[in-house]
C-alpha cells in the first residue's frame, strides 16, 4: 500500500483534491480565519487554480484564494 508524503498546500496539483493533516500558524487570529472558512484537520481541499503557489481552492463548497505563504503552511496528504 502506497504512503501519501505530507507537503504544502502550494505543492498540490492543480485539479487534485487534497486532505488538510496540519496548519502550521502562529498566528491564532490568521488560524481562527482559516478554521471559520473549513481548512481545518481532516478537511478535504480542490485546488482549483495555481499562479506560482497562490491558489485559489474549493472548500466545502465556496472557492478561496490562498497566497504561497499561507499555502506552505497548510500541510495535505
Amino acid at each position: 500500500m502506497a504512503e501519501t508524503m505530507e507537503r504544502p498546500l502550494a505543492f498540490a496539483d492543480q485539479g487534485s483534491t487534497v486532505r488538510i493533516s496540519r496548519i502550521r500558524l502562529d498566528k491564532q487570529d490568521t488560524l481562527r480565519h482559516l478554521e471559520s472558512l473549513g481548512f481545518v484537520e481532516g478537511g478535504e481541499v480542490r485546488v482549483i487554480a495555481d499562479q506560482l503557489g497562490n491558489l485559489i481552492v474549493e472548500i466545502k463548497g465556496s472557492r478561496v484564494a490562498v497566497n504561497r505563504a499561507t499555502a506552505m503552511k497548510i500541510m495535505v496528504g
